[in-house]
């Protein structure tokens, strides 16, 4: 079912002070002079983490799951909007009897309309993927629709326009997991159709972010077994062979996003002193992830949400906070 809540605007207070304590734990090179916004979006006590961004409309929204842990039986998603990316209302609750909601995201349909799917888990080592469209008369969210595609995690979808590309992965962690290639269009969306499966299972691969440059597909899959250094695919659209190479290094939760300043990466990451989240920039000649700086977070951190606006990379993820809690974190990075 999709429950509405009452808009009411984040507490200036809490983010003033959340962003003070942050920026008290991050030393000076956390905090580049290309950062031109941070802030903590929301927090009310609960374990708000996974996250995901974007623009749609002249709005903002930002997505993520709510719950007492982060692994249970009671995740709900929670859809924040803004008009500046600076101040954020909740906007609506979305949730189902009995499942636990994980790894909500957005992707645009073929309509043109702003969806939301998850992975919604009713019992454990059984998924289902489910994905909800957003009314913009009212800015309420439809019932959820099944996709028709079980135990394959679609992790990511990704849409060119003609197609709807998803590398899903399933298994059970260092048991082994494999990833695999859907495909849907304008006829078949929300239903997606195996392409290729096990595409690569080296590692135990799981999730995954992809983005589109020109004819050419990117892909960055986490690898959790063996030396976990997480791996680039590279790929043409028809996905006929893909191409892997070793980025020799551990990056978690990645997220993708093309500009016209080049492909962005954003991920969680294990440097020596504390975890991280950290943003990238794709090298595509030398198949490399160049640093750009780390972002105000630690300890428990990660999955970001990528956007694009006015020359400026916006990030959104989840960190420990002042009291201990998840809360959501937004910052904006200039580019150059």
């Amino acid at each position: 079912m999709t429950k509405k809540h009452g808009l009411f605007p984040v507490d200036a207070f809490w983010f003033v002070f959340g962003t003070f304590l942050m920026l008290l734990s991050c030393n000076k090179d956390t905090f580049p002079s290309g950062l031109t916004n941070f802030g903590k979006i929301w927090s009310n006590n609960n374990y708000s983490a996974f996250t995901d961004l974007i623009r749609y409309n002249n709005l903002w929204y930002c997505v993520f799951r709510e719950a007492d842990s982060h692994v249970g039986t009671n995740g709900t998603i929670r859809v924040l909007v803004s008009d500046n990316a600076r101040n954020w209302r909740s906007l609506s609750v979305l949730q189902i009897p009995e499942n636990d909601l994980r790894d909500p995201k957005f992707v645009i349909n073929f309509k043109h309309e702003l969806c939301i799917y998850a992975g919604a888990i009713h019992k454990p080592n059984s998924l289902q993927n489910i994905v909800w469209v957003l009314n913009t008369s009212d800015l309420i969210w439809g019932n959820p629709i099944n996709m028709q595609v079980k135990d394959d995690w679609l992790w990511r979808i990704n849409n060119n326009l003609k197609e709807m590309y998803s590398f899903a992965y399933s298994g059970n962690g260092n048991a082994g997991t494999k990833i695999s290639y859907y495909l849907s269009d304008a006829g078949s969306f929300p239903n997606f159709k195996l392409q290729r499966a096990n595409i690569i299972d080296d590692g135990c691969p799981s999730e995954t972010a992809m983005t589109f440059q020109d004819s050419t597909i990117y892909v960055i899959a986490r690898r959790d077994c063996g030396d976990k250094n997480s791996w680039l695919g590279i790929s043409d659209q028809a996905v006929r062979k893909i191409e892997w190479f070793n980025l020799n290094m551990i990056l978690q939760s990645p997220s993708m996003i093309n500009t016209p300043h080049g492909i962005f990466v954003a991920g969680r990451i294990y440097p020596p002193s504390d975890i991280k989240v950290a943003i990238f920039k794709l090298n595509t000649s030398n198949r490399a992830l160049e640093k750009i700086t780390n972002l105000p977070s630690g300890y428990d951190t990660g999955y970001p949400g990528l956007a694009f606006y006015n020359d400026s990379l916006y990030i959104s993820y989840y960190s420990a906070d002042e009291s201990n809690f998840r809360a959501i974190y937004l910052s904006a990075y200039k580019l150059k």
